[in-house]
């Protein structure tokens, strides 16, 4: 529901919904991906990446999470940081 409120042109809704999925459906890594890339999108980069650190300790082996955390870190000429978290 997420999804299709977004591409509606309801960013608010859709992140609403998306918080929903994460809370109820707390074993799903892709709605928590969705809400980030969601709050990033919206410019909430820094709410993005504490949802993303506490995704990436519940699922260390989601790619798409390091991926966004890596490329935050490279973004924030945290290079080295980044490297860790891409490697």
């Amino acid at each position: 529901l997420g999804l299709v409120l977004d591409q509606l042109g309801l960013p608010d809704s859709a992140v609403e919904q998306f918080e929903l999925a994460v809370r109820y459906g707390a074993d799903n890594p892709q709605a928590l991906v969705a809400l980030c890339k969601e709050e990033i999108r919206l410019g909430r980069v820094q709410p993005a990446m504490a949802l993303l650190n506490q995704g990436a300790k519940k699922f260390p082996n989601n790619a798409e999470m390091l991926y966004l955390i890596g490329e935050y870190l490279f973004n924030s000429k945290s290079e080295g940081d980044a490297r860790v978290v891409l490697e």
